[in-house]
C-alpha cells in the first residue's frame, strides 16, 4: 500500500448513489456534448494501477526535495487535438491530473513539482499561460489555431510537466 489502510474512506459512496450520478450526467450532458459534438464523448478514463502508483510516488517525490506540500490532486477536463499522433482518441475528452499545494488560503491550486524550486511552488496557471495568451491572440485576430496546435505538438523543445495523462478512453472503442 502507499498509505496506511484505514478502513473504508470517507469518499466511498454507494451504488445508488453512483446510478444516481451516471444518470444526472446522461439526462444533462451526454446527449448536449453529442449534439454539440456529432458523437458520444468519452463517459470512462482508465489508467492502469501501477502507472497511478508510479505518478503518485513521482510528484510526492519531487514535492518532497523541493519542500512543497501537496494537498491534493486536480482533475482537469481536456480533450485530445484532432491531430493523427492521438490515434482513436484525437478530439475526445480526456483528463490530466495535476497535484496541489497551497497559494494563499486555497489549497486546491495546481501546481508543478518538476518545475518547483525549494519552497517556491511554480504554479501550472503562471506556467501555461504564454501558451494560452499565443491561443487567444491567435483566435482574436481570426487565425489558423489549428495550425498553431500542430506546431506545438512538433515542437521537441517543449518544457516538461509533471501533469499526468496519457489515459485510455471510452469510447472510442
Amino acid at each position: 500500500f502507499c498509505t496506511t489502510y484505514n478502513g473504508r474512506p470517507e469518499q466511498s459512496i454507494s451504488y445508488k448513489e453512483m446510478a444516481t450520478m451516471i444518470t444526472q450526467y446522461k439526462a444533462t450532458r451526454a446527449n448536449v456534448l453529442k449534439n454539440a459534438l456529432g458523437f458520444e464523448d468519452t463517459h470512462t478514463n482508465w489508467v492502469q494501477i501501477d502507472s497511478l502508483k508510479k505518478y503518485l510516488a513521482y510528484v510526492e517525490k519531487l514535492s518532497n526535495d523541493n519542500n512543497i506540500e501537496i494537498t491534493g490532486i486536480n482533475i482537469i477536463s481536456g480533450a485530445y487535438p484532432n491531430q493523427i499522433i492521438y490515434g482513436k482518441e484525437k478530439n475526445f475528452q480526456t483528463l490530466i491530473l495535476n497535484p496541489t499545494t497551497n497559494k494563499g488560503d486555497n489549497p486546491r491550486t495546481s501546481f508543478d513539482p518538476l518545475n518547483s524550486e525549494n519552497g517556491n511552488p511554480a504554479f501550472v496557471s503562471d506556467l501555461l499561460l504564454p501558451y494560452l495568451n499565443e491561443i487567444d491572440s491567435l483566435i482574436a485576430n481570426k487565425k489558423d489555431v489549428k495550425r498553431y496546435i500542430i506546431k506545438m505538438l512538433d515542437e521537441l523543445n517543449d518544457t516538461e510537466s509533471s501533469a499526468f495523462n496519457k489515459m485510455e478512453t471510452t469510447p472510442p472503442y
